[in-house]
């Protein structure tokens, strides 16, 4: 059936949300339109209101242009077809989902982007990158068994548990488990902050989280600027209860990085080191460390899989190669403020890489800008990866 487009109210106001929204109607319409969803602004020509049509207007407005010039040489008149076509195509492209549920296609799509066995050892999920703060408790299990089903069974799964204290640290580690993580990523508490991260509450935290759950578990470092990230010492005695299994570490400063490093390391060899700094991912690898886990390899994981590969050989001119490709991408997405659109600017890299098809985050956070979007797409040609 031929798409028969729409006719009635384009927007109505959404209860007292100060905000407006596309009528079902229209979105379908829209959807049917559209090469996934996006729908084109313009003002009308004559009237005082706004015109909204789907992609697949493009090429009928290509035509129009096109018998306009034609009919206007017929008739022996002045047809300036540049300023002509900035009118008709002055329109505004805006990405929009439905309702801003989890497109599982998507997902299952950037899956087979980034979890390649030739890339990546571990998968971890819901974490910043999968903006499990904005997900429900059913959607977190549901990404997790997803993954599972697609990764399969001989692989580790990480998941991010993010609580504001120990009772839901607990159930969402116990959810995670039986979803099917092998690993509870634990982020800090509220209560870690406030001076809290140079105590022994942190230690206290973990000792009872491994004796209520017997699960390997991983410490999820913040930077120490924040007020959440642990002292060295508190690090190194988390480091010594058997279930801490590894720290990913992103403390934001190198010196940290490697005081952290050192110290683990002397207290409990075994607990795994993973560099997450994104602004001196070759620094830490040149330091040593036991994998990269980092949201970018969503993106890339090609190169940050070169650039760990060639620490591994202890090839320097292998690791500069590698870090020169990445750093164009490292700036775009962490460069421009604020930081934590790190991850929209993550998925737009990957729609423009033909991975995904709406890169639209849930809020609060926010669709990036025209320029933002076109610094994403510099950084991953000059990368070489689009």
């Amino acid at each position: 059936v031929s798409f028969g487009g729409y006719s009635g109210q384009a927007y109505s106001p959404a209860g007292d949300k100060g905000r407006f929204v596309l009528p079902p109607l229209f979105r379908k319409a829209v959807k049917d339109s559209s090469d996934g969803r996006v729908l084109c602004l313009s003002k009308h020509a004559s009237w005082n209101c706004l015109v909204g049509f789907g992609l697949s207007r493009k090429p009928e407005l290509e035509a129009q242009l096109d018998r306009e010039e034609e009919l206007a040489v017929r008739l022996g008149r002045e047809f300036d077809r540049d300023t002509r076509s900035s009118q008709l195509f002055g329109f505004q492209e805006l990405p929009f989902d439905d309702s801003g549920a989890i497109d599982w296609d998507g997902y299952a799509a950037v899956l087979d982007h980034c979890a390649r066995p030739e890339t990546t050892n571990c998968v971890f999920v819901n974490g910043h990158a999968g903006e499990a703060t904005a997900l429900s408790d059913a959607e977190r299990a549901e990404v997790i068994r997803r993954t599972r089903d697609q990764i399969g069974a001989g692989r580790p799964l990480l998941a991010g548990v993010v609580p504001t204290g120990i009772p839901d640290a607990l159930r969402q580690a116990e959810a995670a488990r039986a979803a099917g993580a092998d690993v509870a990523v634990i982020f800090p508490a509220e209560a870690l902050g406030g001076g809290n991260a140079s105590t022994p509450a942190a230690v206290r935290m973990y000792e009872l989280l491994a004796r209520e759950l017997q699960m390997p578990l991983s410490h999820f470092q913040f930077p120490i600027a924040s007020g959440f990230g642990l002292s060295t010492p508190v690090l190194a005695e988390i480091a010594q209860i058997p279930e801490v299994i590894a720290v990913k570490e992103g403390s934001a400063t190198l010196l940290a990085y490697d005081e952290n490093r050192r110290a683990i390391k002397a207290a409990s060899p075994d607990t795994a080191m993973l560099p997450s700094n994104f602004h001196w991912f070759f620094a830490q690898v040149a330091l040593g460390g036991d994998g990269i886990l980092s949201g970018l390899a969503s993106l890339v994981p090609g190169l940050l899989a070169d650039l760990w590969r060639a620490s591994e050989a202890m090839d320097l001119a292998a690791m500069r190669a590698a870090n020169d490709r990445l750093y164009p991408v490292v700036r775009a997405i962490y460069g421009p403020a604020p930081v934590i659109d790190m991850h929209s600017r993550m998925k737009d890299g990957l729609q423009m890489m033909g991975v995904i098809r709406n890169p639209s985050p849930r809020l609060p956070l926010l669709p990036q800008s025209d320029d933002i979007r076109e610094g994403v797409r510099r950084a991953l040609i000059a990368a070489e990866v689009l």
